[in-house]
């Protein structure tokens, strides 16, 4: 069947006459009946009565209108979806993320999208806390890729998980005195030296209330605030001890380069994935960004 002439028969369906729904299509009433007729003749059986008021559909008409509204509402569906990826054919999207999300995701993401468009430019600005909220807030970024925690209390932003139950663990090189341990304390993880999470973040917020609750303050650092891939490198050189998610060290944890120190008292679980604003409609760019990383993410979830 042709969807123009699909087109025509919902138009006198909805409008109960032939003549009104000529004109609402731009037609004439004998070019419009002609179309009727011409559906008719391809169903086997009149679609419509026809009464000096007007067009009622016949049985055979009721059965044909759910199917023809699906088949016309699929193919807007289809041209506005066809339309959208056209849009990704030049373009700009701006994306700010953590450190650590960066470093973990970015390079996958970028090679996943430019390979799909080009010609689409792709800025990344890295933050943390406050500084990826108000650079959202602001529409310097159209999406954020970093903790949840950040935006879940504010009604400016939507967000879509991609990380849902991620650990944080302690972490040390594999020939950390406590590294072979069944079980420590958190006073004797205290007792090491430390490279702490930067001032003022929630990762330091949180390793500080776990150790207040065994009437301990943060350990003395041996460094603060270095980058994940520091860290690790730090950590299998010497005997230190860290906090980082365990989707970060999992290439190093199944090679037995690092280890993770057994104290759950000091480990937590956080949620990660996209935010932006609620009240800005996201460019089929950043939507497709937002499914790359997506994908990535449950890539980087499946067991080595």
């Amino acid at each position: 069947m042709e969807l123009r002439l699909l087109r025509d028969f919902l138009a006198v369906v909805e409008s109960g006459s032939v003549g009104t729904a000529a004109r609402s299509l731009g037609l004439s009433q004998p070019a419009l009946s002609k179309a009727i007729h011409a559906l008719e003749a391809r169903v086997g059986a009149p679609l419509f009565e026809r009464t000096m008021t007007g067009a009622t559909p016949t049985l055979i008409g009721r059965a044909l209108e759910p199917h023809a509204r699906e088949i016309l509402n699929g193919v807007r569906r289809a041209e506005g979806e066809i339309a959208e990826l056209l849009g990704l054919r030049r373009g700009r999207v701006a994306v700010i993320s953590g450190a650590f999300y960066a470093e973990l995701l970015y390079p996958k993401v970028l090679r996943r999208f430019h390979a799909a468009h080009p010609q689409v430019e792709v800025v990344l600005a890295i933050s943390q806390g406050e500084g990826v909220l108000g650079a959202v807030r602001a529409n310097e970024a159209e999406v954020a890729f970093t903790l949840l925690d950040y935006a879940r209390d504010d009604d400016v932003f939507a967000t879509q998980t991609m990380v849902p139950d991620q650990r944080v663990i302690v972490v040390s090189g594999a020939d950390h005195p406590l590294a072979r341990r069944r079980r420590v304390t958190p006073r004797e993880a205290w007792d090491c030296p430390w490279l702490l999470p930067r001032h003022n973040g929630i990762f330091r917020t949180r390793l500080a209330a776990r150790f207040q609750r065994f009437g301990l303050p943060l350990p003395a650092p041996a460094s603060i605030g270095a980058s994940t891939e520091i860290q690790k490198h730090i950590l299998q050189g010497g005997g230190y001890l860290a906090v980082l998610p365990e989707l970060a060290v999992r290439e190093e944890l199944a090679a037995g380069t690092l280890r993770a120190i057994p104290v759950p008292a000091l480990g937590w679980s956080y949620a990660a994935g996209a935010f932006y604003r609620k009240s800005v409609p996201l460019s089929p760019a950043a939507r497709h960004l937002i499914e790359i990383a997506r994908g990535v993410c449950r890539e980087m979830a499946q067991p080595l």
